[in-house]
């Protein structure tokens, strides 16, 4: 409805604009009190919960804002990661890993990718893995251990017999490197 429109008519009629005015002021008292009193009670029950002793009080000297604490995380993970010379050691961890719980996969080839974030490098590689589930499952167990940094993109399971317990798995993997 145009605002134009409803002046006259709140001009005409005294009550209905008085109505009007008390009913906005209502509105507005009771928003103010009600958020008031929501803000206290978080307030009490955040400092009752610290009281309790099931928070962990965490003095540290990060900085406050948000956005600086990503920034400062984001280059401490970049500082972390290897160089791109890396790759090799991380292919050769990966044929360990297949060695150790006795299977074999297709050919590993990783192909780079410029990642989101500048002179970050993601390394990706599909590997298709046959062999019995409790060894597939043994190999994702080593990976999840690995002290290097796997991402598993993908993961495909299929039976390939109702007889024996042989299973196809299809593992699309990610590793990140410094430029």
């Amino acid at each position: 409805m145009n605002t134009f429109r409803l002046l006259p008519i709140l001009q005409r009629h005294k009550k209905l604009s008085l109505l009007f005015v008390i009913l906005m002021l209502f509105n507005i008292i009771s928003y103010v009190i009600i958020t008031d009193y929501r803000q206290n009670e978080i307030e009490k029950r955040h400092s009752a919960y610290l009281k309790s002793g099931k928070a962990r009080q965490v003095k540290s000297s990060a900085p406050t804002h948000p956005w600086i604490k990503v920034q400062s995380d984001i280059q401490t993970f970049k500082h972390g990661l290897p160089v791109m010379g890396a790759i090799i050691d991380r292919v050769r961890e990966l044929k360990d890993m297949l060695n150790r719980n006795r299977l074999s996969a297709t050919k590993i080839v990783l192909r780079p990718e410029q990642a989101e974030l500048p002179a970050l490098w993601k390394y990706t590689g599909a590997l298709k893995i046959a062999g019995p589930y409790k060894r597939l499952k043994s190999l994702l167990a080593d990976i999840q251990k690995s002290p290097n940094l796997f991402c598993i993109e993908s993961l495909t399971l299929i039976n390939q017999s109702q007889k024996t317990e042989k299973v196809m798995m299809e593992l699309r993997l990610a590793t990140y490197f410094q430029n």
